[in-house]
C-alpha cells in the first residue's frame, strides 16, 4: 500500500510539473512568435486553438490522470525484473555523458523500428489515432493511444534494459526524446538544411505526417535521420504544406478511435461465437 501511495504522488507530481513546462512552452512559442516572425497576433493565437485541440486536450488529461498510474507501474515492474538481470555494459566504465548521449543514439534506433513496427497492421489501430491530427502542432506528440503508450513503453525500455544501459541514462534519453519530439511536430516548415542530413526537421516528420502519398511510409526516426537514410526509408523533397491525417479517420471522433484497437477482438469473439452456432445447427 505504501509503495502505491508513493507512486501515485510521484505520478501527480510529475504530472504537475509537466503541465507547468507545457504552459510555459506554450507562452514562450507566442512570444517567439510575436518577436520574431511578421504574422499577425490573429494569426499567432488562432494557432493555438487548432480544429483537432478538443482532442488533444482529452487524450492529454486522460493519460495525465487515469493512464499514467498503471504505465508508471509497468514501467516500475520492468526496471525491477530486468534490472536485477541487468547485462553489464561494454562501456561500463566510460564518462557518464558518453554513456548518456550512446543511450540517446541507441534509443532512437530502437525507436525507429519499434515505430516502423506501430505501422504494421499489428499495431496501426492504436497509433493512427496519432497520424489523424489534420493540423500537426507540438501537442500532437501528446495525442497517443494507451495500447500505443504501453507498448512504447514495454519496447523502447526493455530493450535498452537488456544492452545493459542504467536506469538514469535511460530516464535522460526519454526526456531527450520528448522534448525533440515536441520540436519535430511543430507546425514549421523547416528542414533544417544541411543539418537535416543527421538530424530529424519538422518538414521531414511532416512528410511522415500526410494523409496520402509516398511519405506515408517513410520517415520513422525521430532525432536522427541518418536511421531513414541507412535503411531507405527517408523522404523530404522539401518544406510539406500537404494534407495531414488519416483517410476514412474523423481527427475529432475520440471514442471511435479509442475503441478501434480493439474491433479485432471483437471480431474474433463473434467469429468464434458464429462458429460454435454453426456447430450446434449442425448437430441438430
Amino acid at each position: 500500500m505504501g509503495e502505491l501511495t508513493s507512486l501515485f504522488l510521484d505520478v501527480i507530481s510529475y504530472q504537475m510539473n509537466e503541465a507547468l513546462q507545457l504552459i510555459f512552452l506554450a507562452a514562450a512559442g507566442v512570444l517567439i512568435a510575436i518577436l520574431f516572425t511578421r504574422e499577425s497576433l490573429h494569426l499567432i493565437l488562432k494557432r493555438l486553438a487548432p480544429s483537432s485541440l478538443r482532442v488533444n486536450m482529452i487524450v492529454y488529461l486522460v493519460d495525465a490522470l487515469i493512464i499514467s498510474l498503471p504505465i508508471g507501474f509497468l514501467v516500475i515492474a520492468l526496471y525491477k525484473h530486468l534490472g536485477a538481470t541487468q547485462p553489464a555494459m561494454p562501456m561500463s566504465s566510460a564518462p557518464d555523458w558518453i554513456v548518456g548521449v550512446a543511450c540517446v543514439v541507441v534509443g532512437d534506433f530502437i525507436g525507429y523500428w519499434r515505430h516502423r513496427l506501430e505501422h504494421s497492421r499489428f499495431l496501426w489501430s492504436a497509433h493512427s489515432l496519432h497520424h489523424s491530427d489534420e493540423q500537426m502542432t507540438w501537442f500532437t506528440t501528446y495525442r497517443i493511444h494507451p495500447l500505443n503508450r504501453a507498448t512504447t513503453a514495454i519496447i523502447d525500455n526493455c530493450a535498452l534494459l537488456l544492452v545493459g544501459f542504467p536506469i538514469w541514462a535511460i530516464a535522460l534519453a526519454a526526456v531527450i526524446r520528448r522534448f525533440y519530439g515536441m520540436f519535430v511536430h511543430m507546425n514549421r516548415p523547416w528542414t533544417l538544411g544541411i543539418l537535416g542530413r543527421i538530424f530529424v526537421s519538422p518538414a521531414m516528420h511532416r512528410w511522415h505526417h500526410v494523409k496520402s502519398g509516398p511519405g506515408m511510409s517513410r520517415n520513422y526516426a525521430q532525432i536522427f535521420s541518418i536511421y531513414d537514410r541507412m535503411f531507405g526509408t527517408y523522404y523530404v523533397p522539401g518544406p510539406c504544406y500537404e494534407q495531414l491525417g488519416v483517410e476514412g479517420i474523423d481527427q475529432n471522433a475520440y471514442l471511435l478511435q479509442m475503441i478501434l484497437p480493439f474491433r479485432g477482438v471483437f471480431k474474433l469473439f463473434k467469429g468464434i461465437d458464429n462458429l460454435k452456432s454453426s456447430s450446434s445447427i449442425e448437430k441438430v
